[in-house]
């Protein structure tokens, strides 16, 4: 996130790249984008170098030292001839302001090329401009109510992630706090003695399905594994709370009794969450906005559209609703005669 920002003073191109795509996509991407100078973890620099004669206009790469130990610290390849290696701390200690100042660039300035994960086939670059990027924000920011100071998000997804990347900005412009974590210590089950989530105790939190399904699960194995009067308490609660949440008012004894415990799992101050990246199941969005008492709401979009195109109001209870459009897109219905809906009736414009 520091070196995209940096780069935008300069009307530097930012372009992402998905790790787990494998050395071929960092590759492609490298030679398509005509690429100099890459960011990276100290644990890819060995890679980058082995193939580095195969990526011709990559002249630096500037290595971070996130998650490494001292005691599990690779070493630093010697550079090639004609590649510079250099830590990240010391690029920026190198940047000077008076040197460098400012070069803003225009609306229609390419901001990021964002490689696509390909799932729908080999991944493809889309050019987003600057202009793409701040009316994708402006939108955002008013879809989310987001609260400038008061707003704490959760930053675990990765940057080239369309999604978590369009979120991040809409924090940063609003002067929000941003909590970096890694995936894998979100919740106490996977790190000690807590985790991110109680830790840093978020306001806002983006995930995909995926992610509200695992808590939804260590949710109800919690209750499985108590009484059979805990399990039914719990389920008069969930009912009487889940009916009053859809009528729009809340069921204080049974928040106070049965849901405080939950809510401090995700923190306690959770107040809006979102799901995208896939159709999130009814019946998990039920129980993460019935448990913990936030709206947990649906977008759908592209990378091409910035991350969004419709964003459910967190006022609408219902399930399995993508949301209104954003005022950031201009969207046209095609019919798609030839693809049934469940009923089997075609998908017509009109």
């Amino acid at each position: 996130m520091i070196a995209a920002q940096g780069c935008f003073t300069q009307s530097i191109v930012v372009t992402t790249i998905y790790a787990t795509l494998g050395m071929d996509a960092v590759i492609d991407a490298v030679n398509e984008g005509i690429i100099t100078a890459i960011v990276c973890n100290l644990s890819n620099v060995e890679v980058l170098v082995a193939r580095i004669k195969e990526m011709k206009t990559l002249k630096t790469i500037i290595y971070t030292n996130d998650l490494i130990s001292e005691s599990n610290k690779p070493p630093l390849p010697s550079a090639p001839r004609g590649v510079k290696i250099v830590s990240f701390d010391d690029f920026v200690a190198s940047g000077s302001p008076d040197e460098f100042p400012p070069t803003p660039p225009s609306s229609n300035t390419t901001a990021v090329i964002m490689y696509t994960s390909g799932s729908t086939g080999k991944p493809k670059g889309v050019v987003v401009t600057h202009k793409n990027i701040v009316s994708a924000i402006a939108a955002g920011s008013v879809a989310l109510e987001t609260r400038e100071a008061d707003d704490y998000y959760l930053g675990y997804l990765p940057l080239a992630h369309i999604m978590e990347l369009m979120a991040e900005f809409v924090m940063i412009s609003k002067g929000c706090s941003i909590g970096y974590a890694d995936p894998k210590s979100l919740t106490s089950t996977g790190s000690y003695p807590i985790g991110a989530i109680e830790e840093f105790k978020p306001s806002m939190m983006v995930a995909v399905p995926k992610i509200w399904d695992i808590i939804k699960k260590a949710v109800k194995t919690k209750i499985d594994k108590g009484s059979p009067v805990i399990k039914f308490l719990f389920d008069v609660a969930f009912e009487a709370r889940s009916f009053a949440i859809d009528h729009g008012y809340d069921t204080p004894f049974f928040k106070a009794l049965i849901f405080k415990k939950m809510s401090a799992v995700l923190g306690g101050r959770m107040r809006v969450a979102l799901s995208g990246g896939g159709p999130l199941n009814s019946e998990v969005q039920e129980f993460i906005r019935t448990c913990f008492g936030f709206p947990l709401i649906q977008g759908y979009g592209l990378t091409e559209t910035c991350a969004g195109i419709t964003i459910q109001d967190p006022e609408d209870t219902r399930f399995g609703i993508a949301g209104a459009l954003i005022p950031s897109v201009e969207v046209k219905l095609l019919s798609m005669s030839e693809i049934n809906d469940k009923a089997g009736l075609p998908y017509l414009s009109e």
